[in-house]
């Protein structure tokens, strides 16, 4: 929707869209070679700016016609004590967020598979290889897996706008960080 909106306000901009995984993304915002990034559950650091975008909430992805698709309000994180599950590799924002929060709750998921990209974990979860976890901002549009939310403290990730403060009031970055408001 952000892209969109920009679009609408300037219709002949060009926006050269990136995408890649969290150290990747900040390291060209602070290498430069990006203006603007979302990054999610980044440290303030002297030079960047960060403005407030929004949450997400970690959910387990499961096999279409998995039982826990019927409870509305998800499952609690203690169910997945044990549970087989495929995973996106230790230094995922996603990955952190949901081991610390299996820590806290003493909750000792049984890892099956590390898997390098969300894409690789959908493939693995529809294959019936075990539960994945995913942000609820990057659910796929997949018919064969579904998002079910896990309920538990620590679920939350923060995501930001960031660019380096001393370009901050270039006319396009204004452009851009007025629409997150």
């Amino acid at each position: 929707p952000m892209l969109a909106s920009l679009r609408a306000r300037y219709p002949g901009i060009t926006v050269n869209l990136r995408l890649g995984n969290a150290q990747e993304t900040l390291a060209a915002l602070l290498s430069e070679h990006a203006d603007v990034a979302v990054l999610t559950e980044v440290e303030p650091r002297k030079g960047l700016h960060l403005q407030a975008l929004s949450e997400s909430r970690i959910c387990a992805l499961v096999p279409q016609g998995h039982p826990w698709q019927a409870l509305p309000d998800g499952i609690d994180i203690a169910l997945l004590d044990q549970v087989i599950m495929v995973l996106r590799e230790p230094s995922s924002i996603t990955r952190r967020t949901f081991d610390a929060a299996c820590a806290q709750a003493r909750v000792s998921p049984r890892v099956l598979l590390e898997l390098d990209s969300r894409e690789a974990v959908t493939e693995a979860v529809a294959a019936q290889l075990g539960v994945g976890v995913v942000s609820s901002v990057e659910v796929s549009h997949d018919p064969r897996v579904a998002a079910v939310p896990i309920n538990g403290a620590g679920l939350l990730n923060r995501h930001m706008l960031g660019c380096m403060e001393r370009r901050r009031d270039l006319r396009l970055i204004q452009a851009f960080l007025a629409l997150a408001v």
